[in-house]
């Protein structure tokens, strides 16, 4: 099957055997490490993913060995994987995928800085949170390390999208409201009590689709009670 799945072009057949492969469990890993060294980046991206889904930390030496592949999808699933199976080196090559590169790129770094709560990490996602020029924003940088931040590291983060909230961005006022809804959106998920306050503040302060957008988000946590 491994070998049908390195040649099938069509992806949901694909997914099909990565399934089939997956509930083989640990019958399916030497062959799926003896496949991570195929010449096609694809095969080995499917193999980081199957070994990843069988969840055997045992395998973890031979996936950190692709943490720094040419192919950047590669890349990210050995990243990915190594972060799960909580590899000594995850750490360290995702704070250097968290540097300077193409924004593409970055943004799927930040996704998978959510996946761990080590201090240097949420460090840097605090840094990228707040990054930015008179002349560029990273709307979409800031975004994604508003939800890491939010899924990860509530304590830390909880001050920063405070001042966020509260402040206001003379050269970008709409890409800054956008931020704002942004982290009003993730606040959803934590408890009533700790953003209720900042909610209030915002449905009566803000601008008024960020009203809106408090307005929504305490609905949602009250059970849509008024």
């Amino acid at each position: 099957m491994l070998d049908r799945l390195s040649i099938e072009s069509n992806r949901s057949i694909r997914l099909s055997y990565l399934k089939a492969l997956e509930q083989l469990g640990s019958d399916s890993i030497a062959g799926a490490v003896a496949r991570l060294a195929d010449s096609q980046w694809f095969v080995t991206r499917n193999m980081l993913c199957l070994l990843r889904d069988i969840g055997d930390p045992s395998v973890s030496p031979q996936v950190s060995k692709y943490l720094d592949h040419p192919h950047p999808k590669v890349r990210q699933e050995a990243l990915r994987t190594c972060l799960q199976f909580r590899d000594a080196k995850a750490v360290s090559s995702l704070l250097g995928a968290l540097g300077n590169q193409p924004e593409a790129e970055l943004i799927s770094a930040i996704s998978l800085a959510s996946l761990t709560s080590d201090p240097k990490i949420v460090a840097r996602l605090l840094e990228l949170l707040k990054s930015g020029s008179l002349l560029t924003y990273n709307l979409e940088i800031k975004k994604a390390a508003a939800r890491s931040l939010a899924a990860t590291a509530p304590r830390q983060s909880l001050p920063v999208f405070a001042i966020i909230l509260d402040s206001r961005s003379f050269f970008h006022p709409r890409l800054h409201d956008l931020l704002k809804i942004e982290i009003i959106g993730a606040l959803e998920t934590w408890p009533m009590e700790s953003v209720a306050p900042l909610l209030k503040k915002q449905q009566q302060s803000g601008s008024s689709e960020v009203a809106r957008a408090a307005q929504f988000a305490l609905r949602k946590m009250t059970g849509g009670k008024p």
